[in-house]
């Protein structure tokens, strides 16, 4: 995957971005929402050394309190220090619980240690930060060493007393709901991008390019919405927008350059397995060349699901089985599709046995006889994964084009349709995308056409008539005026 890939996995799912972040900082707010306000109390002591009546022996006082400073911001939490407090303020904690609490520190390069105390109770905070001070003033003199008179060498003078904390310093809410929210787009993001490395659909040209390595012939826009059936699609596609009508268009332009050194004039058309749109493609390419080329013939030749002649509103009892079986000559099998320059082969009768007739002798002539008589040959053929009826049709053919659906298609099974017909000695002239979403088939310009079209159409028969006579009369005046002017 290269920065595309990431970028467009994330942006076909910012709705879930979007919902993560909302989740997670929900969910941070409601999380600090239910915590107890937490206070905090301060104090702070100045540690002296008592012996000392020259500078010489008051420096040396000083290096000597110095060095034991961190030792007695170490005992601020010993039992020797924290057990009177516990006694005196009658707490209802333990030794660990309260040494939990308090934070000890030391200046760096100074004789202070301040002590804070965290309590859901500020005035207990308050409280048990000055008996916690006092009592590590009175256990620093116990172990201190003492002079002559039995007083201690260092002291614990409290510079700082604590007052009662008027305002709570966590949870903070705002920082809790912001790391949520934070929290909840990275795990999104983690979550799209892994979804995107796992997920094998194909969704553009570069995913069907790199997995078959095969020509990327189009992308045919989604029809009627998403919720439109495929069946009902396949009579309606053509004239369901102009969108739709383009990329057949170009899909059958695509065709004149797939196949230039040679005469191109009959593909077969195929996918991976069912559902993918073989069917609705070869129907609406089939329009699409009658455009371009004089006559064009349809041939249903999926013998196990067939649908062009529900699809074209024509009689499937008589087709290509009984052309192949020489129940009707070739010429009364095809039936010619309205007023158009299209004939169509429907399948005919189901066969017991569908991989022996289009894999018969029979089948190679009648492919060679209407190859003769069409400028065009369109073939509608079985999946190629399920079953092996189309192999022998692209080979006698000479190519056949792939048709896949977006998000639907997986790259593994576009690869082993590529390689079944490479082996099977066809020639794969490339793959069509079909219904794909119309924010990823570039046809915003015919979209708005289509909107101006059916705008025109809603318009009533009065206004219309209206409109004209309205238009009728503004040229009458500019004749006027032009007279006038003369």
């Amino acid at each position: 995957m290269d920065l595309k890939d990431y970028l467009t996995a994330l942006r076909d799912r910012w709705y879930l971005l979007v919902a993560a972040t909302v989740i997670g900082g929900v969910a941070g707010f409601a999380y600090a929402t239910i915590q107890p306000d937490q206070y905090e109390a301060t104090t702070s002591a100045y540690v002296s050394s008592q012996r000392g009546d020259t500078v010489s022996e008051l420096v040396q006082g000083s290096q000597y309190t110095q060095s034991l400073m961190q030792s007695y911001a170490n005992l601020a939490t010993t039992p020797a220090v924290l057990e009177p407090v516990i006694e005196d303020l009658r707490l209802d904690k333990t030794v660990e619980g309260l040494a939990e609490s308090i934070t000890a520190e030391v200046e760096l390069n100074t004789v202070i240690v301040s002590l804070t105390v965290v309590s859901t109770d500020p005035e207990q905070a308050q409280e048990t930060a000055a008996a916690v001070m006092e009592s590590l003033a009175t256990v620093t003199s116990d172990l201190s060493p003492k002079d002559a008179a039995g007083r201690p060498s260092i002291v614990l003078t409290t510079v700082a007393p604590p007052s009662v904390p008027k305002f709570p310093f966590a949870p903070n809410t705002r920082l809790i709901a912001i790391t949520g929210a934070a929290l909840g787009l990275v795990l999104a993001v983690i979550y799209a991008v892994l979804k995107q490395l796992l997920d094998t659909r194909i969704r553009s040209e570069e995913d069907a390019e790199r997995s078959a390595g095969i020509p990327f012939l189009g992308r045919i826009p989604r029809p009627g919405g998403k919720r439109r059936s495929q069946r009902s699609s396949i009579s309606g596609q053509w004239d369901s927008s102009a969108s739709t009508r383009e990329a057949y268009r170009r899909l059958a332009a695509s065709l004149d350059f797939a196949d230039i050194d040679g005469d191109l004039r009959m593909v077969v058309v195929s996918s991976a397995f069912a559902g993918e749109g073989k069917t609705t493609t070869a129907v609406n390419l089939t329009l699409a060349l009658a455009e371009r080329r004089p006559r064009v013939l349809l041939i249903d030749a999926d013998l196990r699901r067939p649908r062009i002649a529900e699809a074209c509103g024509l009689d499937g009892s008589v087709g290509l089985t009984t052309a192949l079986t020489h129940q009707a000559s070739l010429a009364d099998s095809i039936q010619n599709w309205g007023t158009r320059n299209i004939d169509v082969l429907a399948s005919g009768l189901r066969p017991p046995n569908p991989t022996e007739i289009v894999s018969s002798t029979a089948m190679q002539d009648l492919l060679r006889e209407v190859r003769e008589h069409y400028d065009f040959v369109v073939v509608d053929s079985a999946p190629v994964l399920p079953v092996s009826d189309t192999l022998t049709l692209a080979r006698a053919s000479g190519a056949s084009l792939l048709v896949g659906r977006y998000k639907v298609t997986r790259r593994q099974s576009l690869r082993r349709a590529v390689d079944t017909l490479t082996g099977a000695g066809a020639r794969v002239i490339g793959f069509v995308l079909n219904a794909v979403p119309p924010e990823h088939s570039s046809s915003s310009y015919y979209e708005d056409a289509d909107q101006t079209d059916r705008t025109d159409e809603k318009a009533s028969p009065e206004t219309r008539a209206s409109e004209k006579q309205a238009a009728a009369k503004k040229k009458s005046e500019k004749a006027v005026t032009a007279k006038t002017a003369k």
